[in-house]
């Protein structure tokens, strides 16, 4: 069932004190270490009109013309109203991307009364949900008075924003360590970044123990040709393998 049913169930197995270092996000040099993740919010948009015969579309209300509208509508509005930047995150800014859209009606000749999209949304740590969702109504409720038509905005899944519990995020516990032990491996130093990914490192900042992400990767995750590279693996054993050999005590500077 994962790491958050061992969580639950076995929390006793988690210390303060322990490191957690999490291989689910990094670079192809390995030269970037994720202490932080963006928020995440997925919104469903329904928008309802009324089905009839495309040569007559008098007679009905046009809903994927209405939520091609509110696609854009979202879009536009969201990034306008949240366009704060962070230099920590990659992107440095939230972002808000149409993503999923649902099959409508199976003919060509008929005009469809219902049009269903969805909208992944990652937000920076000081953008709330809250203020987003208000924020994607009220600009698809100009479209649904312009076109005659309901538009709902419903959240589909909701994640808080993870960030290790520290002043400077290279001073958590496991960092320096990291970063040591990345340079005589690979030769480079990794520094601190945010992401808006999600890894199971939120399940682990949740409950307040600091969980670094690193891994040399491609970062072709849900692209054509996703892959792994053996060389990559090999030379991050050996950074795990000087990790276990560390003294948690020791400086790392």
């Amino acid at each position: 069932h994962g790491l958050g049913h061992v969580l639950e169930t076995a929390p006793e197995c988690f210390g303060a004190g322990d490191w957690y270092l999490v291989p689910d996000a990094g670079s192809p040099e390995g030269d970037v270490a994720e202490v932080a993740e963006k928020a995440q919010l997925w919104l469903r948009i329904t928008t309802t009109g009324r089905q009839c015969h495309a040569s007559a579309p008098e007679r009905g209300r046009n809903a994927f013309l209405a939520g091609a509208e509110a696609v854009v509508a979202c879009h536009e509005g969201l990034r306008g109203a949240f366009s704060r930047r962070d230099p920590l995150f990659v992107p440095p800014v939230s972002t808000f991307e149409p993503t999923r859209h649902e099959p409508a009606v199976d003919a060509i000749n008929i005009l469809p009364g219902r049009d269903v999209f969805f909208m992944d949304c990652r937000l920076l740590p000081d953008v709330s949900p809250e203020s987003v969702l208000e924020r994607a109504r009220a600009a698809v409720a100009e479209v649904a008075e312009r076109r005659g038509v309901r538009i709902d905005v419903d959240v589909e899944h909701s994640r808080a924003a993870s960030v290790t519990p520290t002043d400077l995020p290279a001073d958590a516990p496991l960092f320096p360590a990291l970063a040591a032990a990345v340079e005589q491996v690979y030769g480079v130093r990794p520094r601190p970044v945010g992401i808006g990914g999600a890894t199971v490192a939120a399940l682990l900042r949740a409950r307040g123990l600091p969980a670094v992400v690193w891994s040399r990767i491609f970062n072709t995750c849900h692209q054509p040709d996703e892959r792994a590279s053996l060389t990559h693996i090999c030379g991050d054993a050996a950074v795990f393998g000087r990790l276990l050999m560390t003294d948690p005590g020791a400086s790392h500077a």
